[in-house]
């Protein structure tokens, strides 16, 4: 299992596409903020450690849409309590009223900063543009 432990781009796009199964990888790198090049290695790795697949889409062949694997599911599964663990205890020192504010603080300076980005975060078109809300 350990080989198939995703590193921080892969788990990204893994929630990604669980989230949003069936997404194209236009609409992923919208949606975690990645560009296509480095994308496209994060979807190659996944795809060879059988955690992702492409499949054609009914509507136009040349588009891949992408899925997890059960594989995939299994190791989102398992190592989704172990983020969380970390998460909580980076956190943990603070008070919860100055963890919410670190938090509100962190997503604020992320969107002032986000058309400064080499890839602006666009989730919400891409979401759109999938039939679904953020």
């Amino acid at each position: 299992m350990q080989g198939l432990r995703p590193d921080a781009g892969q788990y990204a796009a893994l929630v990604a596409i669980h989230t949003h199964p069936g997404i194209d990888a236009t609409r992923l790198s919208a949606v975690i903020a990645f560009d296509r090049s480095t994308l496209g290695n994060v979807i190659e790795r996944l795809e060879a450690k059988k955690l992702v697949e492409r499949k054609p889409s009914p509507q136009d062949k040349r588009v891949k849409l992408l899925y997890l694997t059960r594989a995939g599911a299994t190791v989102l599964r398992d190592i989704m309590p172990s983020v969380d663990r970390a998460q909580a205890r980076m956190l943990q020192p603070l008070k919860a009223a100055d963890r919410k504010a670190l938090k509100a603080l962190l997503s604020r300076l992320v969107d002032l900063n986000n058309e400064a980005s080499r890839v602006p975060l666009r989730a919400e078109d891409a979401l759109e543009h999938l039939g679904k809300s953020a």
